[in-house]
């Protein structure tokens, strides 16, 4: 059997209007897949992955179940010296780097 967990950034308050919420509120904060074996004492297998975003929506950094870490940086909304386009829509969408 399959199970898999979701965190969101979401608030569990349910009085708490969607307005009130972060604005990465419907992004996974953390996602936990467990296996188990039906009708087995066998204890269960997980992993968990990590999952920052910023306020646009954008990945900043994932830590995968086998520990690795990659954080991403964007370019800001007017560009860098380097490559100095503006986003279409003003968005931050552009990766900038992947140290």
């Amino acid at each position: 059997m399959q199970q898999v967990l979701t965190h969101y950034y979401a608030d569990d308050d349910l009085d708490k209007s969607f307005s009130s919420q972060p604005p990465q509120c419907q992004l996974p904060r953390s996602v936990e897949t467990r296996w188990s074996l039906v009708d087995n004492s066998t204890p269960p297998r997980s992993q968990t992955v990590l999952t920052s975003h910023d306020t646009h929506g954008n990945l900043t950094e994932q830590v995968q179940a086998n520990g690795i870490k990659e954080q991403f940086e964007y370019f800001p909304l007017l560009g860098t010296p380097a490559n100095a386009r503006p986003t279409r829509k003003g968005l931050c969408a552009t990766c900038g780097r992947k140290p």
